[in-house]
């Protein structure tokens, strides 16, 4: 039985397969986290309930055919690790929400991924893709798609028929054209296309046929450790959508920060080190779980616009971050 992750953040987290495996039937959140391992075991197919599958900054260079057989998984995450492909097993993944592949090295998207027709979420950047298959265009369903520091000359038309798609990054690739269908993307919200073969006239261009839809140009960064090996140069950090729980460890040192976008995470808490990026002038928090926003960001002198659109605040805490923002325009 499929849970909501709500249910799923109750049954708790098991973090090593052999564990898993003493008792297969209680397991729903494998989290194996920081480690050297370099291969998921075959044996992971007899766990049968679960259904949030992480190994983050690891080893891995694959993932076993035995996934295939893990049809509960809603959220896949091996980001950090050492993966060259995708089995083709993964189309049997059916119930795949999230797929995190982000800081691999992949060159080839399998076209089996146009199976996984309920994605919402498909991160692949960071890798090493040369093309895109066609057969992304059956995820209609998928709200925010990464592509960005890839090696892609050209995107499918088909990429016109993700009829919900809200958040689309492409930058640093080396695209100098869009596909017609890009204008088909009604819902889209946001499109960035910093870092690609783009002429000033091209730039115009884009602007035009998308005249309802922010088309950012400008260099963004999309990962924290990046960012936080040239600290004074960071000015926008986008972490839309990359599955945080907690406020980014050393953000407090990105102080010429403008722009932080940390939308479509799993925050509950802004940390007080909110109050020590002076510079902030947008903050982008909506649709996570935060029900506590720290006094610090009372300190924000020059932020000017805020977004908690669907979290959990009540109205006292809204409240106090109206008075603690007097001059802030704020979107709860």
């Amino acid at each position: 039985m499929l849970l909501d992750f709500d249910e799923l953040e109750k049954k708790g987290y098991y973090h090593s397969v052999d564990d898993a495996l003493k008792e297969p039937e209680k397991v729903y959140n494998l989290q194996l986290g920081h480690s050297d391992i370099t291969e998921i075991p075959t044996a992971i197919e007899k766990l049968y309930n679960l259904q949030t599958l992480t190994s983050i900054e690891s080893k891995l260079t694959k993932l076993p055919s035995e996934i295939g057989k893990l049809t509960d998984l809603q959220k896949l995450r091996f980001d950090e690790n050492l993966i060259t492909h995708i089995c083709p097993e993964i189309q049997y993944l059916t119930n795949l929400k999230y797929l995190y592949l982000s800081f691999n090295q992949l060159t080839q998207i399998p076209v089996e991924i146009g199976k996984l027709t309920k994605l919402e979420f498909l991160c692949l950047d960071n890798n090493n893709l040369t093309q895109i298959p066609v057969e992304i265009g059956h995820l209609t369903k998928l709200e925010v798609l990464h592509l960005n520091d890839n090696y892609l000359a050209q995107i499918p038309g088909e990429i016109g028929q993700l009829c919900h798609l809200k958040a689309f990054n492409l930058s640093n690739n080396q695209l100098s054209h869009l596909p017609p269908g890009i204008t088909d993307l009604k819902e889209l919200e946001w499109i960035t296309l910093g870092e690609n073969l783009f002429s000033e006239d091209d730039e115009r261009k884009i602007r035009k046929l998308l005249p309802h839809v922010d088309v950012d140009f400008t260099k963004i960064y999309y990962n924290i450790y990046r960012a936080l090996k040239e600290p004074h140069r960071v000015y926008e950090l986008d972490l839309r959508g990359k599955n945080f729980s907690q406020f980014p460890f050393n953000i407090e040192k990105l102080t010429e920060l403008k722009k932080l976008d940390l939308g479509y995470n799993q925050l509950e808490i802004i940390a007080p080190e909110i109050g020590k990026l002076k510079n902030l002038e947008e903050i982008y928090l909506e649709k996570n779980y935060i029900r506590e926003v720290s006094s610090e960001i009372g300190q924000l002198e020059k932020l000017e616009y805020l977004n908690l659109q669907g979290n959990r605040l009540d109205f006292e805490e809204k409240e106090k971050i109206k008075k603690l923002l007097k001059n802030c325009d704020i979107n709860f």
